[in-house]
């Protein structure tokens, strides 16, 4: 007759436990990074000045990496270079829709 192994009643494994954890780990994975999207037309929240002014060497840093302006340049926001674009399309007859 072979002996019986002596091992703790703690380290018995809880198939229950097992089984609840391995049903509901699954479900918590799938809705735990539910977010809500932004449609895809919709431009996101980034402030932006309106009209940016640099002087001539001054140097702006960019994901590309540093920029000198070699003169005094004006940079137009997103949406001043959409009005300024539209202005110049109605002043050639062509007003965008």
């Amino acid at each position: 007759m072979k002996p019986r192994s002596k091992k703790s009643p703690h380290l018995r494994p809880n198939w229950k436990l097992a089984a609840l954890l391995a049903a509901t780990l699954p479900l918590t994975a799938l809705t735990g990074c539910a977010h809500k999207s932004r449609p895809s037309g919709e431009m996101p929240n980034i402030w932006q000045p309106y009209v940016l002014t640099i002087e001539a060497g001054a140097t702006v840093e960019t994901p590309e990496g540093p920029y000198r302006a070699q003169t005094r340049e004006t940079w137009h926001g997103d949406k001043r270079f959409r009005e300024l674009e539209q202005a110049y399309l109605d002043l050639l007859g062509n007003p965008n829709p």
